[in-house]
């Protein structure tokens, strides 16, 4: 019989996996296949690429968020020697690492993708505007790799809290 603990479970894994798959993908094997093409085919494709990807995104926050918290107050909640003891601490500096992440994808969506995706739908390929997507884009794909990196730090945390 499949509890609600384990549906949760492996919902909050997909979602984490969706996330940190599609930045992998993102920065290791669709980011080096553009940058060869010229801006006036790249911008096209990589605009409803991310929004599309950034809308994946959303919702897996959503369901890591929901999830987390459940079974952080769930578990930690139980007990107030819990929450200090070295699975709870590691597990707080998780919920610390995903929330900078979260923080960090605010900032490319709204900030830098924002921008790249105005430009695209506003400014003419070739004028003066519109050469500034590249700049933008090259912002968010750096920001894309510090949020990967993260989501790493957040593995290892889970994996140091699960041997104790």
């Amino acid at each position: 019989m499949v509890t609600i603990d384990a549906l949760l479970h492996v919902l909050h894994i997909l979602a984490a996996v969706t996330w940190l798959g599609g930045m992998a993908f993102a920065v290791l094997a669709l980011h080096p296949v553009l940058v060869t093409r010229p801006i006036e085919e790249r911008i096209p494709l990589i605009v409803p690429v991310l929004r599309r990807f950034f809308i994946l995104v959303g919702s897996s926050i959503a369901v890591l968020a929901s999830t987390g918290a459940y079974f952080y107050f769930a578990r930690l909640g139980v007990s107030p020697g819990l929450a200090v003891s070295r699975y709870g601490i590691l597990m707080t500096a998780k919920f610390a690492v995903a929330l900078a992440m979260v923080l960090l994808f605010l900032r490319v969506v709204f900030r830098h993708y924002a921008a790249a995706s105005d430009l695209a739908r506003r400014e003419r390929p070739g004028s003066q505007r519109y050469a500034e997507i590249p700049a933008h884009l090259k912002r968010l794909t750096t920001l894309v790799r510090v949020n990967l990196a993260l989501g790493i730090l957040v593995l290892l945390l889970v994996d140091l809290a699960l041997r104790t």
